[in-house]
């Protein structure tokens, strides 16, 4: 997984009426939030953390009324731009969006006539650098994605990194070192010994996008045999 360190928030909790936000970075709330919004409202801001950068967004909370209450974000400073997400009742919360060509996105709430929920809550920021994947057996950290920016990659325990651990965001550029590949499985078996070797969450399904490598050694003289005992894709 990934964290983000954020060094100034800027939080607004009204409802905007096309409110210009300008700050590198900070916390959108709905109107009220963590109580209820209102019925009948229409709350709308143009987030633009720094001219000729890239918007980026994280949802860290969404519950509104489903079907009738929505959050919709757009592509530039109104509607008429591309959508990027609209989203109505439950959302996980952690997804990264972005825009794809502007260093606008508008933010759009809509509520009916009845019923209320807790609302939404949200992270913006300017980037000069893309968002960093993720990295099978490991996290990543890194403190925003504006030149000077770092970022460092760790691996589980018992797994070994391929690639550099730590890159800065450089303007122009991008990260000034390419991500790792993956986090490796290296295991050493003593030529006495025996050992066993499972995929990720074994014996339940393993998880989705997953580059697993194991790299396995035994004391010189002695050669290794491999019993596969159970195997199922």
């Amino acid at each position: 997984h990934t964290t983000i360190h954020y060094t100034s928030m800027i939080t607004t909790a009204t409802c905007g009426n096309n409110d210009l936000l300008t700050d590198d970075s900070g916390v959108l709330y709905s109107p009220g939030f963590p109580g209820n919004y209102q019925n009948r409202q229409r709350c709308t801001w143009v987030l633009r953390p720094r001219d000729n950068h890239l918007a980026l967004f994280q949802l860290h909370f969404l519950q509104t009324e489903h079907f009738y209450d929505k959050l919709t974000v757009y592509e530039g400073s109104s509607e008429s731009g591309d959508v990027i997400v609209s989203l109505s009742g439950r959302y996980p919360p952690d997804d990264v969006f972005s825009s794809k060509t502007t260093d606008d996105i508008y933010v759009v709430l809509e509520t009916d006539a009845t019923n209320t929920d807790r609302g939404f809550n949200l992270t913006y920021w300017a980037s000069d650098c893309p968002f960093p994947p993720s990295i099978s057996n490991g996290v990543s950290s890194f403190s925003g994605q504006l030149a000077g920016a770092t970022l460092q990659y760790s691996c589980d325990p018992g797994h070994v990194l391929i690639g550099a651990p730590n890159t800065t965001c450089v303007e122009g550029v991008g990260w000034s070192a390419p991500e790792p590949t993956y986090c490796r499985i290296d295991q050493h078996i003593p030529g006495d010994g025996i050992d066993i070797i499972s995929s990720p969450n074994y014996p339940e399904q393993y998880p989705p996008n997953l580059d697993c490598w194991y790299v396995i050694t035994t004391d010189p003289g002695y050669s290794l045999q491999v019993n596969i005992l159970n195997f199922d894709l």
